[in-house]
């Protein structure tokens, strides 16, 4: 930008005026003057519209101050704010003046003068602001200013109370004259005079019907919040000028507003852009929040590309071994068919039967893998051969059989492979088995035996070996009950090890009674951290465990054991569900629309339930959106010759309900969640124009 144009931060304003006058009688006070400066000063100061720095204002909007005070106070301001904004390296251009109030005239000359508040009209001339004087002061202090005065001027008279009125015209020739430099040049000027007049002479200035304001600065703000349809960031004075005479102009009888520029020496100061234009300024944040929105869908649908590519590779390598796993199979029945050809024909011992076990169990031990199924589906990439669809339903239905996980949880497909999560159980194993039991052992017999080999114990020294013996029995129990305990119990078979070491220790040094005293203790204890530490959970049920405000592990039903520093942050239901979605309305063709209803049955998968509350808002809601969403695209793929045909044939609508089962299972797989099967209901045939008439419990959930 070029170093003379304007900037708030390089900008001075002025305000002026008053809404009261105590010492003038001929002046009618308003609140409509306090409004309109009120208004003034928070435009100018509000960072977003304008942002004038607070320092940058002198307002002496209804001081008590006399003219002579005044005059020095504005010359002071503009002589400290020039040398401050000078010494900052970011020097003062601009001064902006704006005077709310009356005037008037005085003396055979008609000297224009500003009325402010310690005005008395039994002489004005010394107690008014004269204009001559006004004009001096900010040619004088601010020579090398570009000088924008904006008058709302107003003359009471009896007859006109709500009026502002009197001889403008004079008033405006007074005031050019008081500014008028006779040279006169063209170009971006670095200084001159300027005058915005809120009325011409064959008009008078006026209030508000309301008393609000006055009527010329409430249509200037206006102009300046609203801005205009021009295309440049900011506006000059003549295009405020017009913006607030378009406004006026919609109100009888308005005032015309006028520009003056008496002092031309360097060019107008009404034609350099000084308003910022708030209308484009909002268009380029509506066009950056668009960009921004466009960007944001755009990561979006690449992200969903993404997922979906990984889901088709997934996809692809389950086939692969599919494909791998059948082959295996036609090589074991080949083999089988064509073994009896291959016994030579001499008596051989009989054969028990178990060791005449079939070669495909003791060839491929291994799970199925997992394929996903949808029986008179044209869509499902794969099928099973052993499959059987179940019979459709009179409502058009197909049942499909279970869908195996895609996303990370799934068990792994041979029995030779350990994944982590066995590896660290068969660690914890290895260790409570060998590490704990010499701890346990090694601690018991370093307080025991010395003192009952020195004779202080309740058991005397010719025990000392039995003693030894029963602890090294005791820590071999415990490391093979730890071993083949549960993964659950394995904890609890440690405690239990440990009170048995305490038993031991006890009856060895200190005898009988106080071993059965220290046995109610423990069997306290053992009560307390049981109510506190076991937590079972109920059959069909999943309850998700956070640790250190991270997720941790799942409780699957029974009988589990929650360490201090957990938490069951969620209970998750992992029964089968069944919801019903409203009707839906979905446009076919442009003659064509269909009315239908889906049913869906889905369940959380154990295993991954974790994720469906970790990774997805509200993972049940998200799935019912998500199929009001993809019954609203089998506009993309069917027609409506598709429907027509329900429901004397419900075969007709396998291909679409295989079609819906398809997309929502490959989408809801990836938060832990399983689909069972689709179901479509209620399908008719309308026009584009009719009304669906929704029954009072569309929304129907059962469990």
């Amino acid at each position: 930008m070029d170093v003379q144009a304007p900037s708030p931060q390089t900008t001075l304003l002025i305000l002026l005026g008053a809404s009261g006058w105590p010492f003038s009688s001929e002046f009618q006070s308003s609140e409509a003057f306090a409004n309109a400066a009120r208004r003034l000063r928070a435009y100018f100061l509000n960072p977003r519209p304008f942002g004038l720095p607070a320092e940058n204002l002198l307002d002496l909007f209804d001081t008590d101050q006399s003219a002579d005070e005044l005059d020095v106070t504005i010359g002071q301001f503009l002589q400290q704010r020039v040398a401050g904004l000078r010494a900052g390296g970011n020097p003062a251009r601009d001064l902006l003046l704006y005077f709310v109030g009356h005037g008037g005239f005085v003396g055979r000359d008609s000297d224009f003068y500003l009325a402010i508040r310690r005005t008395r009209m039994d002489n004005p001339r010394a107690s008014g602001l004269q204009m001559m004087s006004l004009a001096d002061t900010l040619t004088e202090r601010a020579r090398h200013l570009r000088r924008i005065i904006i008058l709302d001027c107003c003359f009471a008279a009896a007859a006109f109370s709500a009026f502002q009125s009197g001889p403008a015209q004079v008033a405006m020739e007074k005031t050019v004259d008081a500014f008028e430099v006779r040279q006169k040049a063209v170009g971006f000027p670095a200084k001159g005079t300027t005058l915005l007049c809120s009325s011409s002479h064959k008009s008078p200035s006026l209030l508000l019907p309301d008393g609000s304001s006055t009527m010329f600065t409430k249509a200037l703000l206006d102009a300046l919040v609203q801005g205009t349809t021009s295309q440049r960031d900011h506006l000059t004075l003549r295009d405020v000028k017009d913006a607030a005479a378009d406004l006026l102009s919609e109100i009888r009888n308005a005032p015309k507003p006028v520009v003056l520029s008496p002092d031309q020496s360097e060019g107008d100061v009404a034609d350099i852009p000084f308003f910022p234009n708030t209308r484009i300024k909002r268009e380029q944040l509506r066009r950056i929040e668009e960009e921004r929105r466009r960007a944001e869908e755009e990561q979006a649908r690449r992200e969903e590309e993404e997922r979906w590519r990984r889901v088709e590779e997934e996809r692809a390598r389950q086939a692969e071994k599919a494909v791998q796993f059948r082959d295996a199979q036609e090589s074991v029945r080949t083999i089988e068919e064509q073994a009896p050809l291959t016994v030579p024909a001499i008596e051989s011992p009989p054969v028990s039967t178990e060791k005449s076990l079939p070669i495909e169990e003791k060839s491929f031990p291994v799970s199925e893998p997992p394929i996903v199924t949808a029986e008179a589906s044209v869509l499902a990439p794969i099928k099973r051969a052993d499959s059987v669809p179940s019979s459709p339903s009179l409502s058009g239905s197909v049942s499909f059989q279970p869908v195996t996980r895609l996303i990370p949880g799934t068990p792994p497909s041979t029995g030779t492979n350990i994944d982590g999560s066995a590896k660290a159980i068969q660690s914890h194993r290895i260790f409570a088995l060998i590490i704990t039991p010499l701890i346990f052992g090694a601690l018991t017999c370093l307080f025991v035996l010395p003192l009952i080999s020195s004779g202080k114990a309740y058991i005397r020294p010719p025990g000392l070996w039995p003693v030894a013996i029963i602890i090294i029995i005791v820590a071999a129990a415990q490391g093979v009950g730890v071993y083949y305990a549960g993964s659950k119990i394995w904890v609890l078979a440690t405690v239990g090890g440990f009170f048995l070491f305490l038993l031991i220790g006890c009856f060895a040094v200190f005898g009988p009674i106080s071993t059965l005293v220290l046995l109610v203790v423990l069997l306290i204890i053992s009560v307390v951290l049981m109510r506190l530490y076991f937590y079972p959970v109920a059959e069909g049920h999943v309850d998700i465990v956070y640790a250190f405000g991270k997720y941790s592990r799942t409780l699957y039903p029974g009988l589990n054991i929650l360490l201090p520093w957990e938490k069951v942050t969620y209970q998750l239901n992992a029964g089968e569900k069944q919801w019903a979605c409203p009707l839906q309305k979905v446009q076919l063709s442009r003659d064509e629309d269909v009315v239908l209803r889906a049913t869906i049955s889905y369940q959380l998968m154990p295993e991954d339930a974790y994720i469906a509350v970790t990774q997805v808002d509200q993972w049940e809601n998200s799935l019912k959106n998500y199929v009001l969403a993809t019954i609203q695209s089998i506009a993309t793929t069917f027609t409506p010759e598709d429907f027509i045909a329900w429901p004397q044939d419900p075969h007709s609508f396998e291909q679409v309900n295989a079609y819906l089962f398809q997309l929502i299972r490959d989408r809801v797989a990836l938060w832990g969640v399983q689909v069972n099967w689709v179901r479509i209901l209620d399908v008719s045939l309308a026009p584009p124009d009719a009304t669906i008439i929704l029954p009072a419990h569309p929304d129907v959930l059962i469990e």
